[in-house]
Parts: C-alpha cells; sequence; structure tokens
C-alpha cells in the first residue's frame, strides 16, 4: 500500500502491537474515520520483497490474532462477532486455536484501547467483507475477470 505522509502520521501509523499480518486493516479504518478516502490505482506500483526466513505458519496466526483484535477495536460488537467467527473458520484448527489464545491475552489492550467507527466506515467495511465468506470465495481465480483487485493491488488515501 502507498499513503500519504500526512494521512499516516495524522493516524498515528501501525500500531505496533500488531507488528505484521492484517496491520493495513487497522489504519485503514482509522484513515476512513478521519475522512481520508481509499483508491485503486492500476497504474501506481509498489514494490515488497518479503524475507525468506518467514514462518508461514507464525504468520497466519499473527494475520488471525490481528483481525479478531481488529474487529473488537473498530468494528460494533454484532459485526465484530461475525468477523470474529469468520476469522476462525478461515483458519485451520491448530491456528485458531493459537490465534484465539493471542487475541484473548491481548483483550485488557482491546478493551481499553476500543474506538467503533463511525456507522458510514463499518458499512464501507461490510460491502467489502460482509456476507461473503473467505477471501478465497470472495476473489476466488476470478479476481480479475471481476474487476476485483488481486493481492498484488497497491491503494492509498487521497
Amino acid at each position: 500500500s502507498v499513503m500519504r505522509c500526512s494521512a499516516y502520521r495524522e493516524v498515528g501509523g501501525y500500531d505496533p502491537r500488531l507488528f505484521l499480518g492484517a496491520e493495513e486493516a487497522l489504519l485503514s479504518l482509522d484513515l476512513a474515520t478521519r475522512g481520508w478516502a481509499m483508491v485503486y490505482a492500476d497504474d501506481v506500483v509498489t514494490r515488497h520483497w518479503p524475507s525468506r526466513a518467514r514462518d508461514p505458519s507464525a504468520r497466519q496466526v499473527a494475520v488471525l490474532r490481528n483481525r479478531l483484535w481488529i474487529a473488537g477495536l473498530r468494528l460494533p460488537w454484532r459485526i465484530a462477532w461475525y468477523e470474529t467467527r469468520r476469522a476462525l473458520r478461515d483458519a485451520d484448527a491448530a491456528q485458531a486455536l493459537r490465534g484465539l489464545a493471542q487475541a484473548l491475552a491481548g483483550m485488557p489492550w482491546v478493551l481499553g484501547e476500543r474506538r467503533p467507527v463511525p456507522a458510514s466506515v463499518w458499512r464501507m467495511w461490510w460491502q467489502v467483507h460482509g456476507r461473503v465468506g473467505s477471501a478465497q470465495a470472495r476473489w476466488g481465480s476470478r479476481a480479475r475477470d471481476v474487476g476485483r483487485p488481486s493481492k498484488s493491488s497497491h491503494w492509498w488515501f487521497s
């Protein structure tokens, strides 16, 4: 993702507790809450070379934990519960247990920092994520055919 420095600074940047894995989701909710627009720009190209030393299983657990935290931090309780069930359903059993344990350990922080987004923002979130199932079901292999962004999409706030 690419964004204006002023937008990034206005919302305090990435939360270090999320570290890596879905950290853009919290940032995007905070940016949208502050009135920044999200835009897909096919002509903007960014490069990222991830570390080869990554542990894919640990990363998936971190993404699950972060999805649960973000739901608790920013979504209305009803929608947070929906996202929690979906995130757990999307993970395999071992990763779901590890991610849930990590998320529960962080719940005091989540509850202390909870600031649900305005209805207009969670409704935008719902248009993308709601009632559709897993990311694979949403985008599938025909992502480009239906005009949806691919994994290499580039977004920024204007």
